[in-house]
């Protein structure tokens, strides 16, 4: 039987989806990065791309990481074949909120986005300290679940000296959470929360 090329590997299923969180991990730390600097210099379409942008990919990897959906058609944590529970500490929690304030105020003309009166509008706190402080709610969740794909990826190719699907996914998302995590200034030993 032939092994899988490495063409293969790199398209399969599993990485297409790495890529995709790989994405948003990078476009929340990045707009975390630079929306202060839009803002400061009147960049004002760029500003608001921006916070709408983030608050999608928060709101993406929230739906992966702790309120997965209900959809056939989205992937979860367990199409990368790992035992995922969700998380019960503060950084996950956290993210829940992150959830509610995106799903009002960004993804969905819903009725709490266009309350009867304008007083029930909840104000948030927008602006790159509270996007990084988001940032590494998400962060800190992504890291137990890069830690699955790591252990499944030890565990079945623990004989193998080929690159398989797993190792390669765990590798690409491990070295894309130390970038982003150094990014938002956060040592990636420092997502270990306890």
């Amino acid at each position: 039987m032939n092994e899988p090329s490495f063409y293969e590997h790199i398209n399969s299923m599993e990485m297409r989806h790495a890529y995709q969180l790989i994405y948003s991990m990078r476009m929340i730390t990045e707009i975390a990065e630079a929306y202060d600097d839009a803002v400061d210099n009147n960049q004002d379409l760029c500003a608001r791309s921006m916070l709408d942008a983030f608050y999608v990919h928060i709101r993406l990897l929230d739906d992966f990481l702790v309120k997965p959906t209900k959809s056939p058609k989205d992937f979860g944590p367990f199409d990368f074949g790992v035992t995922w529970e969700i998380p019960t500490t503060d950084a996950a929690r956290r993210l829940l909120d992150h959830w509610e304030v995106a799903s009002k105020y960004v993804v969905h003309f819903g009725h709490p986005r266009v309350p009867d009166d304008v007083g029930d509008l909840e104000p948030f706190e927008i602006g790159s300290k509270f996007f990084v402080a988001m940032a590494k709610n998400a962060l800190t969740v992504m890291e137990p679940f890069i830690n699955a794909v790591e252990e499944l990826a030890l565990q079945e190719n623990a004989d193998a000296e080929t690159l398989s699907v797993s190792r390669m996914c765990a590798s690409t998302l491990r070295d894309a959470l130390n970038e982003v995590c150094i990014r938002v200034g956060l040592a990636p030993h420092e997502t270990k929360e306890g």
